[in-house]
């Protein structure tokens, strides 16, 4: 299966499910409360790994406690974590998660700073990779240049148009994830965004996903998943297009692993599901009825 290289994304979170979001000053009782790793590069580095690719992760952590918990987890995972130190500490994410799935995040604010990333070794780990998922995070954009000549996905994620923070992603990048949440025509934006011959795939939460390549549109429709925890369902999903498009190059089977890699996701509190393999995929697609 492929070398894929993940770069960027490594967090500690703290997840509080309340009934309701708040949107005014009070009290509220959370439902539950729990932490685990999380962020983007966490969530799709393990859900890949576990469906069959060989992935390692580059990202910054601290040399902190928390630091020291995604290492152990993710080496419990498999995966080939290859580090630079974060002076500021290592990334920390306070999540308020409602009963809709909708998520409130507040950040620490922590100084990135990408000259402090060994270069050399990064460059070795991007040579290596048959393919490279670039997150869309601000000390990986100095970074782009050295991806030149390189397979490259990302994954835009709550897309805003016009905003040129985007910019230097979408240009290093053959295939391009987003959601269509902050959207006002999702079509537009996927034919702009596939000039050129670009692969896009954009999520609609509850109303599937769409696929746009050679000027032509695929869709998917949802199916129904119970609602525990919705945190990392757009990062699994990711995953099982990956994996899935590998194998096959086939975009409309693609499309159905991939919200079957999301819908699984969010039955459960783990970023990413402890028993997830790619034969769970085709049995739960199966068992579904999912075409």
């Amino acid at each position: 299966m492929a070398d894929i290289l993940v770069m960027g994304g490594a967090s500690y979170d703290t997840i509080i499910q309340l009934p309701k979001n708040p949107v005014t000053k009070g009290t509220y009782y959370a439902k539950d409360a729990y932490d685990r790793c999380g962020s983007t590069g966490i969530a799709k580095a393990v859900a890949l790994q576990k469906l069959g690719a060989s992935v390692t992760l580059h990202t910054l952590l601290g040399e902190d406690l928390e630091g020291q918990a995604i290492t152990k987890h993710l080496r419990q995972c498999g995966i080939h974590l290859v580090t630079d130190p974060d002076p500021s500490g290592t990334e920390l994410h306070f999540n308020l998660l409602d009963e809709e799935g909708e998520r409130i995040t507040i950040l620490l604010p922590r100084g990135r700073d990408h000259r402090r990333i060994n270069e050399v070794r990064l460059r070795r780990l991007i040579a290596d990779a048959q393919l490279v998922v670039l997150n869309i995070l601000e000390y990986n954009q100095p970074l782009i240049p050295l991806l030149e000549g390189k397979e490259v996905w990302t994954d835009l994620q709550d897309y805003v148009e016009q905003d040129p923070y985007y910019t230097p992603f979408i240009e290093a990048s053959q295939v391009i994830f987003l959601s269509s949440d902050r959207l006002t025509d999702y079509r537009a934006t996927m034919r702009r965004l596939g000039q050129g011959g670009k692969l896009i795939v954009a999520t609609h939460g509850k109303e599937g996903s769409t696929a746009f390549w050679n000027h032509r549109f695929y869709e998917q429709s949802a199916h129904d998943f119970h609602l525990v925890d919705s945190e990392g369902a757009g990062d699994n999903y990711f995953a099982g297009f990956l994996v899935e498009y590998l194998k096959k190059q086939n975009l409309e089977r693609s499309l159905m692993m991939a919200s079957v890699a999301g819908g699984l996701s969010i039955e459960t509190k783990e970023l990413v599901p402890s028993d997830l393999t790619y034969d769970m995929l085709v049995s739960t697609m199966i068992r579904k009825g999912i075409r």
